[in-house]
């Protein structure tokens, strides 16, 4: 079973490479005062670095500066809170395709487009 799990998971970083090299983005920011948008991919299975990140999500707000967050927790039910916070999504492990890829997310899909 454990090498299933393992031949599922270099599948699903390969197709993942492939995908990224495929998308050429001109990232440039000279320092975070010029940044108008963050994206941070979170294990959200450790509750204690919530707190963290929402003080940092509120630094940034009073900066004028977008954050968004896409947090993975490998429970069925999430936490009360993590459920109804804004700037937060969260996808569950029911949300992922064989290969660990979030294919039943519409949190996702927007995340990485944006």
């Amino acid at each position: 079973m454990i090498l299933l799990g393992e031949f599922r998971q270099k599948v699903g970083i390969y197709i993942l490479d492939r995908k990224g090299s495929r998308s050429r983005r001109k990232i440039y920011y000279s320092n975070i005062e010029s940044v108008k948008k963050i994206g941070i991919v979170w294990d959200a299975s450790n509750n204690e670095e919530f707190t963290i990140l929402s003080k940092f999500h509120r630094q940034m707000n009073e900066k004028d500066i977008r954050v968004k967050i896409l947090g993975f927790y490998s429970g069925k039910d999430l936490p009360v809170n993590l459920t109804a916070v804004k700037f937060l999504s969260c996808i569950r492990t029911p949300e992922l395709d064989f290969f660990y890829k979030p294919a039943y997310s519409v949190e996702a899909a927007t995340f990485i487009k944006t």
